[in-house]
């Protein structure tokens, strides 16, 4: 079964030809159930127009994009380091466990099948959308402080921020237990994935400061006290580019351009129609 899926991550390549198929390597004999045979032919038939087989062939084509695409150099060096010491840091005292339970034998290999490809991901999605940043402008990025407070504390949460207090300290003594929004500075667009309540306020804001209004959710009881930080969308470009790359949409978008630009096609006609069912903006 993995001869056949190494074969199927072998249909694709970056340049191609027209109308072909592929067809299994050999018919031998698989299994037997009930006295009937299958043959690697019949599963094969069957997996390469899967949708696991599709998904395969997207990220091997996408690896190869990226290898192609983005060098190896000191600051692709720099940001692996980074991103290695994180996932560290993130798993702890068992990340020998998870590097066994996920099948790497070595560090070295969960970095080179993994880790490379995310952050050579990262990096060409930072460049390309810095090229077209005129056009994500349009997104309304801002950099914002919010305060998620339960009700009975608007008001008093309200005052101590008028008062001169800052959010992060309103947020430590008003603010809603285990909320993601406590007073840091954050970044917001119409991307973003906020209530609608506070999200309408700060899109639409024109001035820096705080709003001296408490927001309401569009539903439910939770209040939001908010700041506008920073209105210029040049001044954080890369603040918001480094939300913008995290948004699977806009990446799938951007991805998509490129599989197209840099002329993706498949060997197999039918695997290529299945694909573009699938995957309509990555191949022509």
């Amino acid at each position: 079964m993995k001869k056949i899926l190494l074969i199927t991550t072998l249909l694709l390549t970056l340049v191609g030809c027209a109308s072909a198929s592929i067809e299994a390597p050999s018919n031998n004999e698989l299994f037997s159930i009930n006295g009937k045979v299958y043959t690697e032919a019949d599963v094969f038939n069957s997996m390469h127009l899967s949708t696991g087989a599709l998904q395969v062939v997207r990220l091997e084509a996408q690896s190869v994009l990226l290898n192609t695409l983005v060098e190896e150099d000191s600051n692709f060096q720099t940001q692996l380091d980074e991103m290695l010491a994180e996932v560290k840091e993130s798993i702890g005292d068992n990340f020998d466990i998870f590097l066994k339970e996920n099948g790497f034998e070595t560090e070295a290999q969960y970095v080179d099948e993994i880790l490379k490809d995310s952050v050579k991901l990262n990096i060409l999605l930072a460049q390309v959308m810095s090229d077209d940043y005129e056009a994500l402008k349009v997104k309304r990025p801002r950099e914002v402080r919010i305060v998620e407070l339960d009700a009975d504390k608007a008001e008093a949460a309200l005052a101590a921020a008028k008062s001169g207090t800052s959010l992060e300290d309103v947020a430590e003594e008003f603010g809603r237990t285990a909320a993601t929004n406590r007073g840091n500075i954050t970044l917001v667009s119409e991307l973003s994935t906020l209530d609608t309540g506070p999200l309408n306020v700060l899109l639409n804001a024109t001035e820096v400061g705080l709003f001296e209004e408490i927001i309401p959710a569009s539903t439910g009881s939770v209040k939001y006290l908010v700041e506008v930080v920073n209105l210029d969308a040049d001044a954080i470009k890369d603040a918001a580019i480094e939300v913008f790359a995290q948004d699977q949409t806009l990446s799938n978008q951007y991805l998509s351009e490129l599989f197209i630009k840099h002329e993706f096609k498949l060997y197999d006609q039918s695997l290529k129609d299945r694909f573009k069912e699938n995957y309509p903006d990555y191949i022509k």
